[in-house]
């Protein structure tokens, strides 16, 4: 039973991920199905030029936010990689994340980065800080926007929203340079690595979280704008769509290993958030029903302006890099 449980434990997530994320979907498309002539009602006011200009914020938070941040991560460990060479190995790699397997993001990066001198071991841990300042942030927002907004949360989101609380002191002590420092050269020195000789200083650990949390609400107006012509939420309440999706986005990540990219999970998460922290009186002229495969909608749009966004972006950054994408290595990493 012993060697047929270390067989199984690492395909585990992926078996969880067969069953659960098709139940998730059935959960999503069923209502909609079941719904769609009333729902066509209430999609005629769909403003394609908002989705648009949304998609478009959402590739320009790729490159003024996210890319930043892992540059800025990068410099602090004492490294700067060229900035097309750069963004193009980071929209490929997240680009990875839909692969099915939870290392394809962590190791096309590396992988990418090779050519240029980057370290393996500084590319990992650059991403691992990335990554958890990220997922900070999201949860930062989630739990202030939705705390805000009051108990209208339900019961499957709640234990996401307090699981994301819960996890903010753990998430803030890894980030303590006296703390994830010694833990890196400690995992570095096992695997016969070089240690680390630069230290993110504490004030560069909160500007980057900071751009962090600039990154996420960012994206919380971009959606705001995606789904005004539906939703019809007043700017000063976008706060409540942007802590939803922070949560599913959360939520979303923590399920990585069993969804690529969190596919279903965010989904399902952000439908039945905003199921209950949307006003009634934005959907008052909607049987219960109907508003169900209306949030449904809602979730899933959102999940197609991302990928678009993220698409559009990739166009972007393989055409700013073509010599890069032909294997033609003009400039290369630098360590200072």
């Amino acid at each position: 039973m012993s060697e047929t449980w270390k067989k199984l434990r690492p395909w585990l997530p992926k078996i969880i991920g067969l069953i659960v994320v098709p139940i998730i979907f059935y959960r999503l498309l069923k209502p909609i199905h079941e719904n769609w002539a009333k729902l066509q009602l209430h999609l005629q006011d769909i403003r394609w030029d908002l989705l648009a200009v949304a998609c478009l914020m959402f590739a320009v938070n790729q490159y003024f936010c996210r890319i930043q941040l892992w540059q800025g991560v990068l410099h602090g460990l004492g490294w700067k990689m060229p900035q097309a060479p750069a963004t193009r190995i980071w929209i490929k790699s997240e680009l990875a994340r839909y692969i099915p397997g939870a290392i394809w993001q962590m190791v096309g990066r590396v992988v990418l980065a090779r050519p240029y001198g980057l370290p393996a071991a500084v590319c990992s841990i650059s991403q691992v800080l990335e990554f958890t300042m990220n997922l900070l942030a999201a949860a930062i927002i989630a739990v202030t926007t939705l705390f805000i907004a009051g108990s209208q949360v339900s019961d499957e989101a709640r234990s996401y929203l307090f699981v994301a609380l819960a996890l903010l002191p753990m998430l803030v002590l890894v980030l303590v340079p006296q703390v994830f420092h010694p833990a890196f050269n400690f995992v570095l020195r096992k695997l016969g690595k070089p240690e680390l000789e630069r230290r993110l200083s504490a004030r560069r650990m909160i500007g980057l979280l900071a751009l962090a949390c600039t990154s996420q609400l960012w994206l919380g107006l971009a959606a705001w704008i995606a789904t005004r012509s539906l939703l019809q939420i007043p700017l000063n309440h976008a706060y409540v769509l942007a802590g939803s999706y922070c949560l599913a986005w959360a939520a979303g990540v923590s399920a990585g290993a069993m969804a690529p990219a969190g596919i279903g999970f965010r989904e399902y998460i952000l439908s039945i958030t905003l199921l209950k922290v949307i006003p009634p009186s934005i959907t008052h002229d909607m049987d219960a029903p109907t508003r169900v495969a209306f949030f449904a909608f809602i979730a899933l749009t959102l999940r197609l302006w991302a990928t678009s966004g993220e698409l559009l972006f990739a166009g972007f950054g393989m055409l700013w890099d073509w010599r890069g994408m032909r294997g033609q290595i003009t400039s290369r990493a630098s360590e200072f």
